[in-house]
């Protein structure tokens, strides 16, 4: 029997697991995006393992990178504490699947030897390979020479709509965004029990937000993504918009590059309900800021004042980092 059940093609579905992070756990659906190589084993203390690990230190330059990822997945739970103590992997990300909650994603049998499998950005098997010794010297310069590659990009499945709001009213959401105190934007993520944590992370996201709390605005607002939003989401995806959630103004400011690392809008039991995001553009003016979905590739979207981008909500985005001006944004959801 094969040691893994995923063959080539497969996507792997989305979990959470215990993790050498700081936040101590690893959402594995916000690591697509980029070429990913993991290395499954029973133990540190196996000695194949052991000497690929003493070997890590020679692929900094893989390790270290935004367009590529290795993960090192172990069964021993002791593993927790002796990784930690080994200087040589801090900059290392190691799962602690003593649960086997990696592992069956993977569909790796019980007592299966150490083995490799690469994923493509889009999380999808590229190859597996049983562990054999020296392996590593092939698979990290394979991995790096086809993450620096050429890449192709693909149709990303997004909406970009014109004339959603007129100017006035996106002058409207500006000024209140301006007049009610913005405060910086948290991130949420959940804890290695899976419970939600709203965090201030400005090496993840800077941005400015301010809840609508002006019920004529909010109204008028729900009106025009009704009208003009709503049908076109039907058209195109076949789903029938009847709620929305967080009527909310955002900006990003190039005084402090202003910017979203790569994310998901539905990933915590409190936003799994969430089905499409509508980010509106509220000014010109201002350069970078815009999206790209780097799963599909590096193009990158930008709709104009008024106008808006419509996506599903587990699609892996980002928000480009504003090189100059300030862009103001209304990011509501619908579900």
């Amino acid at each position: 029997m094969s040691w893994t059940t995923v063959e080539t093609g497969d996507p792997i579905p989305p979990f959470v697991q215990k993790a050498s992070t700081s936040s101590g756990a690893l959402s594995f659906d916000m690591t697509g995006g980029r070429r990913t190589l993991l290395l499954f084993f029973p133990s540190s203390t196996d000695p194949a393992i052991n000497d690929v690990l003493q070997q890590l230190s020679r692929y900094a330059d893989v390790l270290n990178r935004k367009d590529c990822l290795f993960l090192g997945v172990t069964l021993d739970a002791a593993d927790a504490e002796h990784l930690k103590t080994r200087s040589g992997l801090k900059s290392v990300c190691f799962l602690y699947d003593s649960d086997r909650t990696c592992h069956d994603a993977f569909g790796i049998a019980k007592n299966a030897p150490p083995g490799w499998i690469e994923l493509d950005p889009m999380m999808h098997v590229l190859n597996t390979h049983l562990h054999s010794p020296g392996l590593e010297q092939l698979l990290f310069p394979a991995l790096l020479q086809k993450a620096t590659a050429s890449q192709r990009d693909r149709p990303v499945p997004v909406l970009m709509l014109d004339h959603v709001l007129e100017p006035a009213f996106c002058e409207t959401l500006i000024q209140y965004h301006l007049s009610h105190n913005p405060q910086p934007s948290p991130i949420l993520t959940s804890d290695a029990a899976g419970h939600p944590i709203r965090t201030i992370a400005p090496s993840f996201k800077r941005r400015l937000d301010t809840p609508l709390r002006d019920r004529q605005i909010v109204t008028d607002l729900q009106n025009r993504i009704i009208r003009r939003v709503v049908p076109e989401i039907f058209r195109a995806f076949r789903f029938q918009a009847t709620q929305m959630d967080r009527m909310l103004v955002s900006s990003y400011d190039a005084t402090d590059s202003g910017f979203f690392d790569a994310h998901r809008d539905n990933t915590v039991p409190s936003s799994a309900h969430r089905q499409f995001a509508v980010s509106l553009n509220l000014n010109e003016g201002y350069d970078g800021g815009e999206l790209i979905f780097p799963e599909f590739g590096q193009q990158t979207f930008k709709a104009p004042a008024g106008g808006a981008i419509v996506f599903s909500c587990a699609l892996l985005h980002a928000v480009q980092p504003v090189t100059a001006g300030r862009r103001y944004a209304c990011l509501p959801f619908v579900y």
